[in-house]
C-alpha cells in the first residue's frame, strides 16, 4: 500500500486530493518535524512533508513531484495535472503563485503556535499580502467553477491555502471563501484535507 509520511500538512492534503481522486489506497505515518528522527530522515534527506512510498518501494519527495508521478505510474487513474500544455501550464502557474504564499503563512503559523513570534507590523503585513494575492487568485479563477476545464492541482493547491488561512484567521476574498466551501463538500474532493479521527499506522 502507498505510504504517505506526514499527516496535516497543505502538501500532504494536495497528494491526498490526487490520491483521491485516483482512487488509490494510502496510509498515513505521523511525523514529528521538531524533531526528526533518524527513521524518518532516511527516507527523506531533504526533512519536509509530504514524502511519498509507493507500494514496490519508489520513494518520491515534494508534493508537485509525488502527483506528477502518480500521474504517470498509475496513467489509468484520475490526471491531476492536465496534459494539453496551456492548461498544464495554467495550472502550474497557479502551484507556483500559491506556493509562493506559503512564507506569509508559516510566519502567522509559527507565531500563533509560540515557536517564533512577530511583530503587530510583521503580522499586519502577512495579513495583507496573503489577503491581497487571494484576490489575485479571484481574478485568475473569475467565474469559472476551476481554474482550467476540471478539478486539478490548480484548485487542490488553492483549496489547502483557503484551509490554512481559515485556521489562522486570515480575512480574504469572500468569493473565494465560498468556492471553496462548495468545492469541499464534494465527497471526493473533501476527503483531501485530513479529519481529527484519522490515525496514522505509525509515528516517526
Amino acid at each position: 500500500m502507498i505510504k504517505i509520511y506526514g499527516m496535516q500538512s497543505p502538501y500532504v492534503y494536495k497528494v491526498r486530493a490526487a490520491l483521491e481522486q485516483k482512487g488509490l489506497t494510502y496510509e498515513h505515518v505521523s511525523v514529528n518535524l521538531m524533531e526528526k528522527s533518524k527513521k524518518f530522515l532516511d527516507v527523506a534527506p531533504i526533512g519536509k512533508i509530504p514524502v511519498m512510498e509507493d507500494s514496490d518501494g519508489t520513494i518520491i519527495w515534494d508534493s508537485l513531484n509525488i502527483i506528477d508521478y502518480l500521474d504517470h505510474k498509475y496513467p489509468d487513474t484520475y490526471k491531476m495535472i492536465s496534459s494539453y500544455p496551456i492548461n498544464r501550464a495554467k495550472e502550474l502557474n497557479v502551484v507556483a503563485f500559491t506556493d509562493n504564499m506559503y512564507p506569509d503563512g508559516v510566519k502567522l503559523f509559527l507565531d500563533m503556535r509560540g515557536v517564533k513570534k512577530i511583530s503587530d507590523k510583521e503580522k499586519a503585513q502577512a495579513h495583507k499580502n496573503l489577503s491581497t494575492k487571494m484576490n489575485t487568485l479571484k481574478d485568475i479563477l473569475g467565474n469559472n467553477p476551476f481554474y482550467t476545464d476540471r478539478f486539478t492541482i490548480a484548485d487542490a493547491s488553492v483549496l489547502t491555502l483557503t484551509v490554512m488561512l481559515n485556521r489562522l484567521n486570515v480575512e480574504y476574498n469572500q468569493e473565494i471563501k465560498s468556492w471553496s466551501e462548495n468545492l469541499l463538500q464534494d465527497e471526493k474532493i473533501g476527503k483531501m484535507i485530513t479529519s481529527k479521527g484519522e490515525k496514522s499506522i505509525e509515528e516517526i
